[in-house]
């Protein structure tokens, strides 16, 4: 055979053979006709975050000065509210609340306001304050009476609460049985500090409800003595609107006294209107001597 044609054959031969390999190792490349199953992972969805309702925050800060208010509300109402009430209870220093329409009303805002009167009249300092669906008060309080309602008013309520309220106990002495010390104390305090009231109101100012607070350490002080609170006004106006207005500032300063801790059995409140004027209700000087709220020791 020439060798051209051996040649020939033996190359037919090898591209025979490789045509041969390549089929029987097809299949390996094949791809798999059953679907493979995804994992986890490529099926699990997306959990979006519920969307909560944007809440009102407020911060109310009461120091020996006044009170800050720092609030998001959904409505004017909602803050006049609070606002209007603070300021008939005491000094509001500042007001940065604001009103945003994007805002969900909240009931809580009818809570704060009812609890203000106890946290306003006996918190030295404190604050409350509303975020994330919760009520938080802090602060000190000297008596264990407004601290027992103003828990309990919390407790009333359908909000969430937290507090952090400490109860400070002043320490007085005592000096029982010498009702003329007592009177002396009670009269050089009244001289030179009258227990005063907003305006043609029987709402205690601050510089009042302070007064009223050294009478009570006083009172404290001499643990047995009973007094007479006696209202007074000068001659201006209707008497019988001064004897009623004598009588309703003197029934705020009992009020006051038994939230600080003195026994309603020790006092005893009596509005005399303009019949015991001190001097002439013939200048504005005189009529303001005639206004006046006086401490007598009755007894013991």
């Amino acid at each position: 055979m020439p060798r051209c044609r051996k040649l020939c054959i033996a190359v037919f031969a090898l591209i025979v053979l490789i045509i041969l390999c390549t089929l029987t190792h097809l299949d390996k490349f094949k791809p798999d006709s059953s679907p493979k199953e995804l994992s986890s992972s490529t099926h699990a969805s997306v959990v979006l975050p519920a969307v909560e309702p944007i809440y009102t925050e407020l911060l109310i800060i009461k120091s020996l000065d006044g009170v800050f208010l720092d609030g998001v509300f959904s409505a004017q109402d909602e803050s006049d509210q609070l606002v209007g009430k603070i300021e008939s209870l005491g000094t509001l220093l500042a007001d940065r609340s604001r009103v945003d329409d994007n805002r969900q009303s909240a009931e809580w805002v009818v809570s704060v306001t009812q609890i203000l009167g106890p946290f306003m009249s006996s918190f030295d300092s404190g604050r409350i304050s509303y975020k994330n669906r919760t009520l938080d008060v802090q602060g000190s309080i000297s008596s264990q009476v407004e601290l027992d309602r103003l828990l309990s008013m919390l407790s009333n309520t359908n909000i969430t609460y937290t507090h952090n309220i400490e109860l400070i106990v002043p320490e007085v002495e005592e000096t029982q049985g010498n009702i003329e010390v007592a009177q002396k104390e009670l009269a050089d305090l009244l001289s030179i500090e009258n227990i005063e009231f907003k305006k043609a109101s029987d709402y205690l100012s601050r510089k009042g409800s302070l007064t009223v607070k050294k009478l009570a350490d006083i009172l404290k002080r001499h643990s047995t003595i009973k007094v007479e609170i006696a209202g007074h006004t000068d001659s201006d106006g209707d008497d019988n609107l001064n004897l009623r207005l004598s009588q309703a500032r003197v029934d705020s300063v009992k009020d006051e006294l038994i939230l600080l801790g003195i026994s309603p059995d020790r006092l005893r409140a009596v509005g005399y209107g303009e019949s015991r004027p001190l001097v002439s209700n013939t200048d504005a000087a005189n009529k303001q001597k005639n206004r006046r709220v006086e401490f007598i020791v009755i007894g013991e």
